[in-house]
């Protein structure tokens, strides 16, 4: 068959704006996911560039579907960007719930036939776990396979069973998950578990496609993806670098524990309770005149976060909320409005916007400087820490809470919702401020220029020994070094001139 294009249209060196683009000529086209953020003063996606594929001309607008996994703002906050296409969007019943009403409703487990009089092409979706609603998209036709998950977990929690993949020899396999819920404590064996059914699921010499350098947690995943995969004979995978060697050694280690065993059923368990019980044994009392951060709730959906915290601290001024499955129209409006009017170093009018009653899903993960700024500006009389994986260790927020605001006070919730100790793992090794496995590729304008460009893009390039970094993407006189996949990285090269698309051959 001809080969498949896939694009990344949304993303940059930032957790968020998650969109990828599948071409797969003479079947169809579809567009996975369709996030956004204010990290960035692009918050549009770019479906309307047209793409050159094997002389054809395509465009990301026009294709025959979409698929949104689930309802978290960086996978479906531009979706009212998307509904201006002329074909349906699909998701689970309970993302189209807490996202948009205008979204197609999906049946766990029933194929969906999206090409009309096409009965030999179809999806399938599967719990993906995480947040309720979320979903595993199985695409299926006689040339290809192809597997799509947003963020995605394995291990059961008090909200809901572990995730659910469909039993197929899989061509493709696309996870555009910044951790897979991955947490390094006592259930390595049940991870390492985990990663070896992924890398089964995979057919022999088939690509996995996922972001890395998003997180340290992301790093892990790649590390085991990596190992198994060589385990297995397996080659490849689209396994992006820079993970610690450390790491790997752990996970290898590991292995020898556990045994494959079938990922199971999911089913939807509204159990809320763990969650409301500690709040309510915190007895959260202040200045009901201040305000109240949350940050990153994570492993729930926003409005029964914003119900249990509004019912135990009375409170509803200002609130600030961080990956939260908020109503999805009313992201895209905000977001509009901020980027249009609000400059990054000038959060104060965002404040003000806040303080007028609106409640906004912020950033999906934001980093040290960021979440610092924000306590500047707003100065909560409470911080509730849920999941900053940019930051590196719980006393670092502690400080920063109280130096910044004294005032403040902070607590983290349990019971499996908050994960604020993971460490982000290094870039580079001890001597050398270069990472030693990364893609590189040569920067044919100046560098100058290139820094500019990115600034105007709201990307923030701060200097990294001679040169100059941003998450996974650093920058030197003429060379561009991605820690990373290219893929996850396809804005910043559209701004820097490189064109850069992942272009697959299957056989079937």
């Amino acid at each position: 068959m001809d080969n498949i294009y896939i694009r990344s249209l949304g993303n940059a060196p930032f957790i968020g704006k998650a969109c990828i683009f599948v071409d797969i000529p003479g079947e169809c086209s579809f567009i996975l996911d369709a996030g956004t953020t204010v990290d960035s003063n692009q918050a549009s996606l770019q479906i309307k560039k047209q793409f050159n594929h094997d002389g054809r001309t395509v465009i990301p607008f026009e294709s025959d579907f979409v698929f949104i996994s689930h309802g978290h703002q960086d996978h479906a906050g531009a979706i009212e960007q998307l509904k201006e296409m002329n074909c349906p969007i699909y998701a689970s019943k309970i993302t189209r719930a807490l996202v948009d009403q205008s979204i197609m409703p999906v049946q766990f487990y029933e194929p969906v036939f999206p090409i009309k009089g096409q009965n030999d092409i179809k999806f399938t979706i599967t719990p993906a776990s995480h947040i309720p609603g979320a979903a595993i998209f199985t695409y299926e036709s006689p040339s290809v396979t192809l597997v799509y998950t947003g963020d995605w977990q394995l291990q059961d929690s008090f909200m809901l069973s572990r995730a659910e993949f469909l039993q197929r020899p899989v061509d493709i396999f696309i996870t555009e998950s910044t951790f897979a819920q991955l947490i390094l404590n006592a259930t390595l064996c049940e991870q390492v578990t985990h990663y070896q059914q992924v890398s089964l699921l995979s057919a022999q010499n088939s690509p996995t496609i996922h972001p890395v350098m998003t997180s340290g947690q992301a790093q892990s995943l790649a590390s085991q993806l990596t190992h198994f995969a060589h385990r297995l004979g397996q080659s490849g995978y689209e396994i992006t670098q820079g993970q610690q060697k450390q790491i790997h050694q752990n996970y290898v280690s590991h292995s020898s524990q556990s045994e494959l065993n079938p990922i199971s059923g999911l089913n939807f368990k509204p159990i809320f309770s763990p969650y409301k019980q500690f709040v309510q044994s915190r007895q959260l009392s202040f200045d009901k005149s201040r305000r109240v951060l949350i940050s990153a709730p994570q492993k729930l959906v926003g409005g029964i976060t914003l119900d249990l915290i509004f019912e135990n601290i009375e409170t509803k001024d200002a609130l600030l909320v961080m990956n939260s499955a908020i109503e999805g129209s009313l992201q895209w409006r905000l977001y509009h409005q901020l980027v249009q009017q609000v400059k990054r170093d000038n959060m104060k009018e965002f404040v003000k916007v806040q303080l007028q009653g609106a409640v906004l899903s912020y950033a999906t993960h934001c980093d040290f400087a960021d979440l610092t700024r924000v306590v500047q500006w707003m100065k909560p009389a409470l911080l509730v820490g849920t999941h900053c994986s940019r930051l590196q260790n719980l006393k670092i927020l502690e400080d920063m809470v109280s130096f910044v605001s004294p005032e403040s006070r902070y607590v983290t919730l349990q019971q499996g919702v908050i994960t604020v100790k993971r460490r982000m793992q290094s870039l580079c090794s001890d001597n050398d401020q270069k990472p030693q496995q990364c893609t590189r590729i040569k920067l044919n304008i100046p560098l100058q220029q290139a820094i500019d460009r990115l600034f105007s893009a709201g990307i923030y390039m701060r200097k990294w020994g001679d040169g100059f970094r941003c998450g996974g993407l650093m920058l030197y006189e003429d060379l561009v070094i991605i820690v990373g996949s290219p893929l996850q990285y396809h804005y910043v090269c559209s701004l820097l001139e490189i064109d850069f698309t992942l272009v697959l051959a299957v056989t079937k």
